[in-house]
């Protein structure tokens, strides 16, 4: 649905309630316990004021099939028929060494049993009037889901088997828990690092696996190898510090990388599985993480029930591939897509004779384009997070009574979404992704990978190798491309 444009008052209500979420993110902000306790307050006034602007209501009259858009008929559809492999993939089949109260009472909704069985598919399709190419296209979208889902569940399994573990499809009550001891061999095949039996703990289900460590490195660094110290080093500042690089492992975005996993053992359990080593070091990467043993009850909803599913159920995997490269340079290959069709940056840039120039039309589509898609992006980032607050909201919404078990950090704990932590979210992205947009350099002082593959470019079509003058002449091409963008900036957010 296209939105208008913000009016006057909406833009200042956000901006009012973005100042809000970072005052009350920052450190030391509840030190002030009155005014932190007027913040919050107003911040929930600006929230019910802008949800009241932009309420849909529901509709509780019956609509004519026919009358409902295709899209919405085959999203309903599709989500429909996919309840039933959300059940396999929430987290009621946990195990672990650490009491979670949380994840104790968190249980999944039964589904129509009419639901549960393959042969849905065709009389909700004819219900809503799909034709029978919608109805392939689910089935092969459902075997493919089915199929992931098989495989995860596979490799998860040969992993904690690898260290001692029973058979996780078994009933919890009659399945040996995995020690503390087993946990650790298992923490040090995929960090390389022993860590003593006294620090650590784990929580897993048939598809994720998190570790549970303190957060006091110097407690951590005295009882571990000192040939290990700076693996430990890297891998605490790699939980404490953001990169785009994090992306790359949605949805934990945690610290398992493949270089730290254990090649050898990694290498039996795809001989075992018999599947390619990089298919057993992408699924641990993407499901293993480690979380703070004091803040453990803050992510695991969160994340095992609010976020493992967008992996195996949505197109946000592609989307968090390319976010994860957002912060790299602009390179002469990308490509943006524009109403005239794709643009890359090497076309903006024409050489004649010995000079080099910009078209500004095509260079105004490309920034408005690039633009659109890296806030799509972002907006995928921020889509995925609102539905693991979800995941939060139906235990609040459950078990009010235990409602303190789940700690928060938003002021918006008892709603579904979080408009301070979605704020800060964006808040903290828009930059960092647009940024390189901002920063095109191209310098007769600086080479650039840009300028190089630009000029390799011209190499590879025949034009003789560009003289000092030309280098020279790309400056001003910057100075150019700078002030189309500051014309051109509010253009491209309409």
């Amino acid at each position: 649905m296209h939105l208008e444009p913000l009016v006057e008052t909406h833009q200042a209500m956000l901006t009012e309630a973005l100042d809000i979420a970072r005052c009350l993110c920052g450190d030391g902000a509840a030190e002030n316990k009155t005014f932190y306790q007027r913040q919050q307050t107003r911040l929930q006034t600006l929230h019910t004021e802008l949800a009241a602007w932009r309420r849909h209501e529901i509709s509780h009259q019956t609509q004519p099939v026919d009358e409902i858009p295709i899209t919405v008929r085959r999203a309903f559809v599709r989500a429909t028929l996919l309840a039933r492999q959300y059940h396999q993939l929430a987290g009621h089949q946990w195990q672990g060494t650490l009491p979670s109260p949380t994840l104790s009472k968190q249980l999944p909704d039964d589904i129509p049993a009419v639901l549960t069985s393959q042969d849905a598919i065709a009389p909700l399709c004819q219900y809503f009037q799909l034709s029978n190419q919608d109805q392939a296209e689910l089935t092969r979208a459902l075997q493919q889901v089915d199929q992931r889902i098989a495989a995860q569940a596979a490799i998860i399994q040969a992993v904690l088997r690898s260290v001692g573990l029973a058979d996780i499809t078994q009933e919890q009550n009659t399945t040996p828990q995995l020690s503390r001891s087993q946990a650790a061999v298992l923490f040090k095949h995929l960090f390389d690092i022993t860590v003593p039996t006294n620090v650590i703990d784990i929580v897993f289900t048939p598809l994720q696996i998190y570790f549970c460590l303190s957060t006091n490195q110097s407690e951590l660094s005295a009882q571990i190898p000192s040939t290990e110290q700076q693996q430990l080093t890297e891998l605490f500042a790699s939980m404490q510090t953001f990169s785009f690089d994090q992306f790359r492992r949605f949805p934990t975005f945690g610290p398992c990388k493949p270089r730290y996993i254990d090649a050898a053992w990694a290498t039996s359990i795809a001989q075992q599985l018999q599947v390619p080593v990089d298919s057993i070091l992408a699924a641990l990467s993407s499901s293993v993480s480690i979380l703070p043993t004091d803040k453990a009850e803050t992510f695991l909803i969160h994340d095992i029930w609010g976020h493992y599913w967008q992996l195996m159920m949505t197109q946000f995997e592609a989307d968090y591939a390319i976010l994860g490269h957002c912060d790299e340079p602009l390179r002469a290959g990308e490509t943006a897509y524009t109403d005239q069709g794709p643009v890359t940056c090497r076309e903006l840039f024409s050489s004649i004779a010995d000079e080099v120039t910009l078209d500004e039309d095509k260079a105004h589509a490309f920034f408005h384009g690039e633009v659109r898609q890296r806030l799509g992006l972002v907006f995928t980032h921020l889509i995925g997070e609102m539905m693991a607050d979800v995941a939060e909201f139906k235990f609040v919404w459950c078990h009010p009574q235990a409602a303190n078990e789940l700690p928060s950090s938003s002021v918006f704990k008892t709603k579904p979404v979080k408009l301070d932590l979605s704020l800060i979210d964006l808040d903290f992205l828009f930059i960092r992704v647009i940024n390189p947009l901002m920063k095109i350099n191209i310098s007769a002082l600086e080479t650039s990978p840009l300028e190089q593959e630009i000029l390799a470019s011209w190499k590879a079509q025949g034009i003789k190798q560009p003289s000092l003058e030309r280098i020279n002449s790309l400056p001003p091409l910057t100075n150019t491309f700078l002030e189309l963008r500051r014309r051109r900036w509010r253009q491209a957010f309409s």
